[in-house]
């Protein structure tokens, strides 16, 4: 299998490749992941910032915390990524926004405190991330 993966957002308007492994893909259960994606739960693959390529369009920025930015298609609003101060040198990129989303098992949950009651069955097999 390629290391290269390529995603965008829902109307093509950007595209993008990674041609890394990633380090971790998990479930984020966090208010502000919730929000931004309009959904209970966000799933993220992380990699290194270097490996990740926008190959057609450009991204909006948006500082959806003190601690970090998101970056999505200004026209269809798809979120692509989240980048923290915390940790420049990587990147969260959406699982969702790939073009094969299947190839990206997620392995933790994050952001568990956030998490909604009626979510308690989503991977119940899955460890949570500390």
């Amino acid at each position: 299998m390629s290391n290269v993966k390529e995603g965008g957002c829902l109307c093509g308007a950007v595209r993008y490749k990674i041609d890394a492994e990633p380090e971790v893909v998990a479930h984020c259960h966090c208010g502000v992941c919730r929000r931004s994606a309009g959904a209970p739960v966000q799933t993220w693959l992380v990699l290194p910032r270097s490996n990740f390529h926008i190959t057609k369009g450009e991204l909006k920025i948006y500082n959806s915390s003190p601690k970090g930015e998101r970056k999505f298609c200004g026209d269809c609003g798809t979120q692509i990524v989240f980048q923290t101060s915390e940790n420049p040198e990587k990147l969260d990129v959406s699982v969702s926004s790939l073009d094969e989303p299947e190839s990206m098992v997620p392995s933790c949950h994050v952001g568990t405190e956030g998490r909604l009651s009626f979510m308690t069955s989503l991977g119940a097999d899955l460890q949570v991330a500390s």
